[in-house]
């Protein structure tokens, strides 16, 4: 009986030691299979660490482009601003004559100068009415007229404009006063109409003292007009 005790014994050893050894094979396995995925995980994280590194090469290229762009527009800005400034030194008939050989466009100054208008009349308050968008398109109807041949007048396409104390039509004529501050012309008067045949593209209004009396602007429409020199 104790012999057929310790064969049943011996069997039920080997069954568990069977067991145990079927389990550290699926361990062993499980194993594998964790360090297959941790190497593929590694493998990813490589992955992305070299990404992150070509987007950080992308990034720093981008940049670099953007600051060349910036200082190309700086550039451009700076070179456009001494053109600008070029053409608006010249005289009325300077400006005439490359308007009429084509050198310039009317439609261009006339931005010139409103821009330059934009930029300091603030502080200058030399101007009371400012007809941005007709005198543009007054001075694209010049410009294709010069196309094809036809000239108006000896200032074809130059900007200038009309102290407030003249009839512009579409335009307020206050003379300085808040008595006509209501009045709005109807008609160009002679002043006028004798720029319009000479060429002229009309910007707008400048300033004046009350009916044109003192030799200073201080009136109550508008803050006083300032010499820009």
């Amino acid at each position: 009986p104790r012999a057929a005790e310790f064969t049943a014994r011996e069997a039920a050893l080997t069954a568990r030691e069977a067991a145990l050894t079927a389990r550290a094979a699926e361990l062993a396995a499980r194993e594998g299979e964790l360090t297959s995925r941790v190497e593929e995980h590694e493998a990813q994280l490589a992955d992305l660490s070299l990404r992150e590194q070509e987007l950080d090469l992308r990034m720093s290229e981008l940049l670099a482009r953007e600051e060349s762009i910036t200082e190309a527009q700086a550039l451009v800005r700076a070179n456009t601003a001494a053109l600008n400034a070029r053409e608006l030194s010249l005289s009325a008939r300077e400006q005439a004559a490359r308007i009429h050989d084509g050198t310039l466009r009317s439609v261009d100054l006339t931005a010139m100068y409103l821009d330059r208008i934009a930029q300091l009349d603030e502080r200058v308050g030399a101007m009371v009415h400012v007809m941005a968008e007709r005198a543009l398109a007054e001075a694209a109807k010049l410009d294709a007229m010069r196309a094809r041949g036809v000239r108006v007048g000896p200032f074809h396409g130059v900007p200038t404009a009309v102290k407030d104390l003249h009839f512009l039509r579409g335009a307020p004529v206050r003379l300085g006063s808040r008595a006509f501050s209501w009045l709005w012309s109807p008609y160009d008067d002679r002043v006028v109409r004798a720029l319009r045949r000479a060429g002229f593209v009309i910007l707008g209004k400048t300033s004046t003292s009350e009916l044109a009396l003192l030799p200073i602007v201080e009136t109550d429409l508008h803050p006083p007009t300032r010499n820009p020199w």
